[in-house]
């Protein structure tokens, strides 16, 4: 009598495991690369924040064609490319707002802004304090 297991049973348990694997990388991909959005986005956030500070002025914080600019004068100082990521940003209205030498909004108002990947959304707020979260 033999014991283990034959060539056919492992082979049926791997495409098993296999089948499971990819259901659940299925699962965690979308929302492992909206995360990485969202992070991105509150770094470019963080930048316009500590830059706004740093210089004592202003910097501006726009959306232009899909993309979120953060800039003083016409340099840009940081770019956020939610398609990158295969996602969708939606901005506070107007496009674009200051960020004053305190690091707060200009018009002193939160600003929401929510990433979209298919039916996930990740939401990022800029507090008139200027904190983000």
């Amino acid at each position: 009598m033999r014991s283990g297991f034959s060539l056919l049973e492992l082979l049926v348990v791997l495409g098993i495991l296999a089948v499971v694997g990819l259901l659940g990388y299925s699962n965690f991909a979308p929302a492992y690369r909206l995360q990485a959005a969202a992070t991105e986005l509150q770094k470019a956030l963080q930048t316009a924040r500590t830059e706004a500070i740093r210089r004592g002025d202003a910097v501006t914080v726009e959306m232009a064609n899909g993309e979120l600019l953060v800039k003083v004068g016409s340099q840009t100082l940081a770019r956020f490319r939610p398609q990158n990521y295969g996602a969708t940003l939606q901005a506070p209205v107007p496009g674009s707002f200051t960020l004053n030498a305190l690091g707060r909004p200009g018009d002193e108002t939160k600003k929401e802004f929510t990433l979209a990947m298919g039916n996930r959304t990740r939401s990022l707020t800029l507090e008139a304090s200027g904190r983000i979260h």
